[in-house]
């Protein structure tokens, strides 16, 4: 579900060459999708001022009357999300959220960019037979988990930042 252009918010990106394809409100180039779940796609993003490379979640507003799912539901989900985000933040392996920004159809998280992708594609790519680097990597997956599991936040997907 890619988010839908909204001619206050996006514009064409003259950053072809870098494969850059719209620009969120003149501050963020979506580029490429990192992943994508049930309600939203995340993009590697490009910072217009600053260049610094950063990860823009696109949850889609439910938007027509007949839309299956429940306008209500869908922005407690947000606000629980967003909510999330914030009560974790603090620790080296957390992602911040750096930014909220929206249109009429989609709500843009902007976090940082997990430069190490998902925890299981370095412990297949990296880490199959190293056993310092697994055990590098469990370490910080521990300490991630002992931070975030106490303030009530759980969450199947863990990216390396």
């Amino acid at each position: 579900m890619p988010p839908e252009p909204d001619d206050s918010s996006v514009a064409s990106s003259t950053a072809a060459a870098e494969s850059y394809t719209k620009v969120l409100q003149g501050r963020y180039e979506l580029g490429s999708v990192l992943g994508w779940g049930a309600s939203s796609k995340v993009y590697r993003t490009r910072d217009v001022r600053s260049g610094v490379h950063v990860a823009v979640k696109a949850v889609r507003k439910p938007h027509h009357p007949c839309s299956p799912e429940d306008p209500v539901a869908a922005h407690r989900s947000v606000e629980r999300e967003l909510a999330a985000l914030r009560h974790v933040q603090g620790h080296p392996h957390v992602g911040h959220l750096l930014d909220v920004l929206a249109s009429h159809s989609t709500v843009y998280l902007v976090l940082d960019l997990a430069r190490g992708g998902s925890v299981q594609s370095a412990l297949e790519d990296r880490v199959r037979s190293k056993e310092p680097a697994a055990y590098w990597l469990f370490g910080q997956l521990v300490s991630t988990l002992a931070h975030v599991h106490p303030r009530g936040v759980f969450h199947r997907d863990v990216t390396l930042r």
